[in-house]
């Protein structure tokens, strides 16, 4: 997860110089928004089957 949010940060402002490729960008943003989005339905999950 924190390899993918700097791989989004670094990216983002390497695009944003011109020098990095918004391809790249995307993917990256892409992947941290599916980890971001599987973390948080993994922990709603376990609250459920607690009570």
């Amino acid at each position: 997860m924190v390899v993918a949010g700097l791989w989004a940060i670094l990216t983002s402002v390497d695009a944003v110089r011109g020098t990095g490729s918004w391809a790249y960008c995307a993917v990256a943003l892409a992947l941290l928004t599916i980890g971001l989005t599987m973390r948080v339905v993994g922990i709603r999950r376990r609250a459920r089957t607690r009570l």
